[in-house]
């Protein structure tokens, strides 16, 4: 081989092998990266399903926890406000003159002023107006009249009332807040609880109040409503299904009533 020739094969050798080489190298790098490829998608796998579960967990959490509060709103709406009152009256009789009598018209006159104390009575009921035109708390506190001396002259004793004034008792000294006979808190919250979760409901989430309490001297109701959610990916990892307890509450605010009537 010439000179020329074997400086050509010389310079040529490399190129050759360098092919070769590369072949090699990433032969060896393929082979190693796959198995750490499976290993990084297997340990990837339940962070995923975890931040997967926890997105729809809050977002449903959110939904029953809106769903909750127009609940526990709505049994709040059954409270009316109940007064305990002191009714002040008398006693007012006539005494009819004899024929033989200067005087034409009975004598009358008021007995001692009285104090009854009623119970605790829906304000609705006291405030209104019976079938003979009496308020409620006069009624209540057994008087015929209300204000001055009755006109016609009654034919016997009768018991007229002046006013009233609240007792201590309830909220503050004067009233509270209760449900009157016929109401059903605990129906119109499910009934509400219901109508605003019918979406998840129908994806498969169980909604199912719990507890609900009422207060009858603050006028406070506390609601606790469990979530369910089998489907969940947070359930797959767990093994069982996932549950949320969520807790509503309100009160009603009520102006202050006057302290006295007639």
């Amino acid at each position: 081989m010439t000179e020329p020739s074997r400086r050509d094969a010389l310079d040529h050798a490399p190129h050759r092998r360098t092919p070769t080489r590369a072949r090699e190298f990433f032969r060896t790098a393929s082979g190693q990266v796959l198995p750490w490829t499976v290993i990084l998608i297997v340990a990837m796998l339940p962070l995923a399903l975890g931040a997967m579960g926890a997105s729809a967990a809050y977002v449903a959490k959110d939904e029953v926890q809106s769903a909750a509060d127009a609940a526990a709103l709505a049994a709040v709406g059954e409270e009316m406000l109940w007064e305990s009152l002191a009714v002040t009256w008398h006693a007012f009789s006539c005494r009819p003159q004899a024929p033989s009598s200067a005087l034409p018209h009975p004598v009358c006159g008021d007995g001692p002023s009285e104090t009854s104390n009623l119970a605790r009575t829906f304000a609705a009921a006291l405030f209104a107006r019976t079938a003979g035109g009496l308020p409620g708390w006069a009624h209540a506190a057994g008087c015929d009249a209300v204000g001055g001396d009755p006109t016609p002259v009654p034919s016997g004793p009768i018991a007229v009332c002046d006013g009233w004034r609240l007792q201590p008792g309830g909220i503050g000294v004067s009233y509270g807040l209760a449900f009157p006979p016929g109401t059903d808190p605990e129906s119109v919250a499910i009934a509400y609880l219901q109508a605003n979760t019918a979406d998840l409901r129908a994806h498969g989430v169980a909604i199912a109040p719990v507890d609900l309490r009422t207060d009858a001297t603050t006028g406070q109701v506390d609601l606790s409503v469990r979530l369910t959610e089998p489907g969940n990916p947070l359930a797959l990892l767990a093994g069982r299904p996932l549950t949320l307890v969520i807790q509503a509450g309100a009160r009603r605010r009520v102006p202050a009533p006057p302290a006295s009537g007639s």
